[in-house]
């Protein structure tokens, strides 16, 4: 009896062991990553979480998605994502939040289905990455790719992309198109009066 006493207690210690290292890996993670039930409770978040959000852990753990996101949000952006991900489907979606007035966020999550005991999926995981950054240098990028530096108007990589589009869209509906073309043929004067006018202006 005692022999199994102490092979029991050998296993829950190895468990609680193991449960240990991964809440260590999980906090030292430095994406947000949250574990929701099908109640969309949450039943575990991390650090990074915590962090991003400006939450303290209590204020997450065991509240529901619409507790801490709001009812508006949960139902118009996330429900879906989370109903899809309990059927089955491993789902990823960049989406823009408002965490603080006036201050868009845009986050790339992916929602993965756990399987813990039988086919149906009984919890979600939830990584996020916060990407407004990355889409701040792209709307940049494509600024500088389809406007002038000079004068902010569009360029001819815009006009050949536009055009391009509206010929496809003539030719699916069998239609026309109206063309103007303008001709500038002294650009070197009009660069420098465009570059004395922004000299004017900024005094």
């Amino acid at each position: 009896m005692s022999l199994k006493n102490s092979q029991g207690k050998r296993n829950q210690e190895q468990l609680e062991h193991k449960l240990s290292l991964y809440q260590t890996m999980v906090n030292a993670a430095v994406e947000p990553i949250t574990l929701i039930d099908r109640n969309y409770t949450y039943r575990i978040v991390n650090h990074a979480y915590t962090e991003a959000r400006n939450l303290k852990k209590e204020e997450v753990l065991n509240h529901t998605v619409a507790d801490v996101w709001g009812e508006e949000v949960f139902q118009e952006i996330i429900k879906e994502k989370l109903d899809r991900c309990f059927a089955g489907n491993v789902v990823s979606d960049v989406s823009a939040y408002e965490f603080k007035k006036n201050e868009i966020n845009y986050v790339e999550t992916t929602y993965t289905p756990c399987f813990p005991s039988g086919p149906e999926a009984s919890y979600v995981v939830v990584i996020s990455h916060n990407i407004t950054e990355l889409k701040r240098s792209q709307e940049k990028l494509k600024i500088l790719a389809y406007y002038d530096s000079l004068t902010s108007l569009p360029n001819r990589p815009l006009f050949m992309d536009r055009l391009e589009q509206e010929i496809k869209y003539a030719r699916r509906n069998r239609t026309t198109i109206p063309s103007f073309f303008w001709i500038w043929t002294n650009s070197r004067k009009s660069t420098t009066l465009m570059a004395t006018l922004q000299g004017i202006r900024s005094w």
